[in-house]
């Protein structure tokens, strides 16, 4: 009897500890398909932030770019321009303002933020990427210039990035849309005129450089024969 009643306690016991371990396997099972759909979600959601972060970084990129670059409608025209004072500074892809200015100090945009290409300042000329409209506007500016004593020159875009494009005000007068009108060839007559007292004036501002570059290099060599007699050196003509 008593024996029967240990056998009978020995397989309860085992069917418990079969129950234990059923139970403790469900339950990692469950805990490790739990973990699973966390890590998935998780890494769902890293994949997520991975593409928003990228598609934000190229919306910024394309922002900052498209700034950064002139306006380009897809009707240009590629025009040389040699009647337009171009600074000592500009340098090649900077965005410029076209103005003119009037003897007694009026100025207005003709060109807003364009691109300066092919750029030469020596030989006072670049090449500017321009509509129809806007390419009637400087050859008008051109005749104004002429008839009215004015200057066509540039500015420079210090922060391309960030600065707006000016706003182009530049109307010709009646005047000089019927001067346009009754003679074909004015414009080419001014922009010959202009050219010419564009090259003049460059030849000039050339010439004070050349004059300053040799006061440099005389006065480098004064200082160099100096200090090399002070150091006890001396030359021989």
């Amino acid at each position: 009897m008593g024996y029967k009643k240990y056998k009978k306690g020995i397989y309860i016991g085992f069917l418990i500890l079969i129950g234990v371990i059923i139970f403790l396997v469900v339950r990692k099972q469950k805990e490790d398909k739990k973990e699973h759909i966390v890590t998935e979600q998780l890494l769902e959601t890293q994949e997520e932030h991975k593409e928003t972060n990228v598609i934000e970084e190229n919306q910024s990129n394309n922002e900052s770019g498209n700034q950064n670059k002139e306006v380009i409608q897809g009707t240009e025209r590629a025009i040389e321009v040699k009647t337009v004072s171009l600074p000592s500074r500009l340098r090649e892809g900077d965005l410029i303002d076209v103005r003119i200015r009037y003897p007694n100090g009026e100025e207005y945009v003709v060109l807003s933020k364009r691109g300066c290409h092919e750029l030469s300042l020596e030989e006072g000329r670049m090449t500017l990427f321009l509509t129809e409209e806007e390419i009637l506007r400087l050859s008008s500016s051109i005749v104004d210039c002429v008839q009215m004593e004015g200057t066509l020159y540039t500015v420079r875009y210090l922060r391309q990035q960030k600065q707006e494009a000016s706003i182009s005000n530049y109307m010709p007068s009646i005047e000089i849309c019927n001067l346009i009108k009754n003679n074909s060839n004015i414009i080419g007559q001014a922009t010959s005129i202009l050219e010419e007292k564009m090259r003049k004036h460059l030849e000039e501002r050339m010439e004070g450089w050349s004059e300053s570059a040799k006061e440099e290099r005389v006065d480098e060599a004064t200082e160099w024969t100096q200090s090399g007699n002070e150091e006890g050196t001396y030359y021989i003509d």
